[in-house]
């Protein structure tokens, strides 16, 4: 997967989409001694393999922010090509990127990270306040 990040979802080639695959397999299988681990453990260890590139870790946060049911890799790589092409848009309407403004926060963090940190609870609590 060398340095893929989130963006490269928009229109990911055949090697990153047979990776991440292959990664949603292994911790799938891998995670718990017990059956197999749910979307949002696999997806939680993509965004911590990949040391925040790609992500968000599809929990019920990011679930309900999103209005999205990531079942397996087909629907997540889906699901992360629409998040990558709103960012695109995102990025290019504010002329800057999010994980730069991530880091002018003093929260620096990789793309697929700072998405997480946006849908994320902390985006929820600020909502009911």
């Amino acid at each position: 997967m060398g340095s893929a990040n989130l963006r490269c979802f928009q229109a990911p080639g055949e090697v990153l989409t047979d990776a991440i695959c292959n990664l949603w397999r292994i911790f799938e299988d891998g995670l718990c001694l017990k059956g197999n681990a749910t979307e949002v453990g696999v997806t939680k260890a993509i965004l911590l393999v990949t040391k925040g590139r790609i992500g968000p870790a599809f929990d019920s946060s990011v679930k309900a922010a999103l209005n999205v049911y990531v079942r397996d890799c087909k629907t997540y790589i889906k699901v992360l090509g629409e998040i990558a092409s709103e960012l695109a848009g995102f990025e290019a309407r504010e002329l800057t990127t999010l994980d730069g403004l991530a880091e002018q926060a003093g929260r620096p963090a990789d793309v697929g990270r700072a998405v997480d940190m946006v849908l994320g609870p902390r985006q929820r609590e600020q909502r009911e306040i």
